[in-house]
């Protein structure tokens, strides 16, 4: 039910953020993390652990849409790239951090429910910072909200740049508003060039899915108690090789992504 409701939010995720901004979004998503979180520590039967689960999933997919847009509309441009990778890297390493925190639950009392709800914590301390960060000033010209956008951006860019940024989100915004006069959703499938460029773009990601690496990453412990270690704790300390290689290959990625190309390494991979 997770993959479910991420599938729902991350639908939703980019209809919230065009109407209410990228920082609302996050927030929602936080709140909505967090619900789920508590919902199943407290969990007393498997149908309400269920619906946890699709709360859980609903906020990640919101996040997953959000996060990478607010880190590339909101950062200087010659980190941008660097930001928006580290976002993977983030997601790979709390990946094995959520190993290690299990690992550490193991003994004690209630020990799935610790698990669960701890998960919540980070979605707390992420929405608490994001209070104190500017909403995404792209998203502020596009609602016509250049004196807040140019508040923003003052604080991003010195005032040798700043004027140069203003103008490059003008010409963005006009041709966006251009765009959307001129360019249909069935333009995806009819023009060869965007169908092309769509069907290259998610066609990478379906096929990175059907590889099975999520099944691998939820059930890593299971898998590795079915192949005949029966200790919770070593299946653990086991699945958290799995997860270790995940995080390095980012690492790696991050690192080889501006000596080899974008095609390069994803056809090697």
């Amino acid at each position: 039910m997770a993959l479910v409701g991420a599938m729902i939010g991350a639908a939703s995720g980019g209809w919230i953020n065009n109407a209410y901004g990228r920082k609302k979004a996050t927030l929602l998503a936080d709140v909505v993390f967090t619900a789920g979180a508590i919902v199943m520590a407290a969990a007393p039967d498997p149908y309400v652990l269920i619906l946890g689960r699709f709360l859980v999933g609903l906020g990640v997919g919101v996040a997953s849409v959000t996060a990478p847009v607010y880190i590339a509309e909101a950062s200087p441009s010659e980190v941008r790239g660097g930001l928006v990778s580290t976002n993977v890297l983030m997601i790979t390493g709390g990946q094995f951090l959520s190993y290690l925190v299990n690992l550490a639950f193991t003994e004690v009392p209630g020990t799935w429910r610790w698990m669960l709800g701890v998960s919540g914590i980070s979605a707390v301390i992420q929405f608490c910072l994001m209070l104190c960060l500017p909403e995404s000033p792209r998203w502020l010209f596009m609602k016509n909200e250049k004196d807040k956008a140019i508040a923003v951006l003052s604080k991003i860019y010195d005032i040798a740049r700043l004027e140069d940024e203003v103008d490059h989100l003008t010409v963005a915004e006009e041709e966006e508003h251009q765009r959307k006069k001129t360019v249909r959703y069935l333009d995806v499938f009819i023009t060869k060039e965007i169908r092309l460029a769509f069907l290259a773009g998610a066609g990478l990601q379906a096929f990175q899915q059907f590889t099975g690496i999520n099944t691998v990453m939820y059930y890593s412990p299971t898998i590795v108690q079915m192949a005949g270690f029966s200790s919770n704790q070593l299946a653990l300390l086991l699945s958290l090789i799995v997860a270790g290689m995940n995080a390095a290959g980012t690492v790696v990625g991050i690192y080889l992504i501006d000596h080899f190309g974008r095609k390069k390494l994803a056809l090697s991979s």
